[in-house]
C-alpha cells in the first residue's frame, strides 16, 4: 500500500522530468510486472540526469536480481532480497 507521503514524493520525483519518468514506469511494468517506485524513480532518473543513456538504465535494470527472479515467475522481496515463486505463496495461501 501507497501512503500519501510517498505518492507525494513520486509525484515531486515525477514533475522533474516527466518524459523519462513515463519511460521508467513503462520499463518497470514490461520487465518488474510493477509500477516504479519512488526510490526507482529518483535513482534512475538521477543516472540519466548525469549522462547514462537509456539502453544503460534498462541494461542496468535488466542485470538487477528483481529481473532475474521476474524471469523466473517470481516475486522479488526486496527487504529480504529474496526471489519467492508464486507457487509456495499460492500453497501457503491454500492451506
Amino acid at each position: 500500500m501507497t501512503t500519501a507521503t510517498e505518492k507525494d514524493a513520486r509525484t515531486i520525483a515525477w514533475e522533474k522530468d516527466p518524459e523519462n519518468a513515463k519511460w521508467l514506469q513503462a520499463m518497470y511494468t514490461k520487465h518488474l510486472g510493477r509500477d516504479v517506485c519512488v526510490e526507482g524513480l529518483e535513482y534512475w532518473l538521477n543516472d540519466l540526469k548525469e549522462g547514462a543513456t537509456k539502453t544503460e538504465v534498462l541494461s542496468n535494470i535488466m542485470l538487477s536480481p528483481e529481473y532475474a527472479c521476474a524471469q523466473k515467475g517470481g516475486f522479488y522481496v526486496h527487504k529480504t532480497q529474496m526471489c519467492v515463486s508464486k507457487d509456495s505463496i499460492y500453497a501457503e495461501l491454500n492451506k
